[in-house]
């Protein structure tokens, strides 16, 4: 599971916006996880939300608090970055596991949760366009196009269930 989160981390280091070296913060609590997800969340477009961003990133690595299994097929918008002349992919992997983890945080219970991911990813898509409108993700707006259709989270779920069943030892059903 952490090799995912570190797939997803180094498309966020390679991104043109990149947040920063990782590695050189120190581990962040869950205090300080959570202050960083209220300022980024509250507006991921702000100076100081890079912060904030690192923070959350790093908190999702270390962490035995939550757990952020992502692949290609949710963070398809990391593929169309070489496409774009812009380049958000970073924030919106930032964004992603922020969603992600503040449900876990909220709750309480170490769960991946991608669609509350890719809920952030679709509001921080969104105040993107508001700042920069000639931006578009066909990625973030499929994610979006499904929402609308009320089809996202079943797409999510099929995309869990053929991880589970890759990884899963023959003969083990579940």
């Amino acid at each position: 599971m952490r090799s995912l989160i570190r797939w997803g981390c180094v498309c966020l280091l390679t991104s043109a916006c990149a947040l920063g070296a990782l590695a050189q913060n120190p581990m962040v609590t869950v205090e300080d996880a959570r202050k960083a997800l209220a300022g980024f969340l509250a507006d991921p477009l702000k100076e100081s939300a890079k912060d904030d961003a690192k923070k959350i990133v790093t908190f999702a690595m270390e962490s035995p608090d939550v757990v952020v299994v992502m692949g290609e097929e949710e963070t398809a918008w990391i593929k169309e970055n070489a496409k774009n002349k812009k380049d958000y992919a970073g924030l919106l992997l930032a964004a992603f596991i922020a969603g992600n983890i503040q449900t876990q945080l909220d709750l309480g219970e170490k769960r991946n949760d991608v669609y509350s991911g890719a809920i952030q990813v679709m509001k921080t898509y969104r105040e993107i366009r508001k700042k920069d409108p000639e931006f578009q993700s066909p990625a973030v707006e499929g994610l979006l196009k499904k929402h609308r259709d009320g089809t996202l989270l079943r797409h999510l779920a099929e995309i869990q269930e053929k991880r589970d069943a890759a990884v899963r030892p023959k003969g083990i059903k579940q």
